[in-house]
């Protein structure tokens, strides 16, 4: 279940910032430029350094991949929530999507090692799909919510619990 709730939080990371841009915009005065490293700086990194991070992976073990990507999701959303800058915020985004390398290949990776026949296997690998979508799909409506209730420093702060919550399963179901 972790891992599925780490495949969540990357879905969600890649959409929940972008409805807060105007309130991003109307606080820290960024031109378009620094609007679309915040909006697509976490993918970029996430796409340039996941084939990377997944050799890294197997070569040192999926869990602490998966905890390492967990930590740096959550300790650069701390940084990109407490911001007062255009440029931490773009490199809070910058390591959240480096964090994310480090915890997607562990995800997909883990599934064949724990649904060791074909059915299981394409069941699981259609629930991962499922929650990267869901995570994708919950980001504009929730980062709405969040802007519309907090401000756009929440769609930082909405991904600490998960990963610490994301973690300590990790840790408490032991290696895999």
């Amino acid at each position: 279940p972790e891992r599925f709730t780490g495949l969540f939080l990357i879905g969600l990371d890649m959409t929940v910032l972008n409805v807060a841009l105007p309130s991003l915009r109307s606080e820290l005065q960024p031109g378009m430029a620094g609007l679309q490293w915040v909006a697509d700086g976490y993918t970029l990194t996430l796409a340039c350094a996941v084939l990377a991070t997944g050799t890294w992976s197997d070569r040192h073990g999926r869990r602490r991949a998966f905890l390492i990507g967990m930590g740096v999701c959550g300790g650069a959303s701390v940084v990109g929530a407490l911001a007062h800058t255009m440029g931490q915020v773009i490199a809070a985004r910058f390591a959240m999507g480096l964090g994310a390398a480090l915890l997607m290949p562990s995800t997909l990776s883990i599934i064949t090692v724990v649904f060791t026949d074909a059915v299981s296997q394409r069941r699981a690998i259609a629930v991962w799909a499922l929650m990267a979508g869901a995570g994708g799909l919950a980001g504009p409506p929730l980062g709405g919510l969040l802007v519309e209730h907090s401000s756009w420093r929440a769609g930082f702060w909405i991904n600490v619990p998960i990963a610490v919550c994301a973690s300590f399963l990790s840790c408490v179901r032991g290696p895999t």
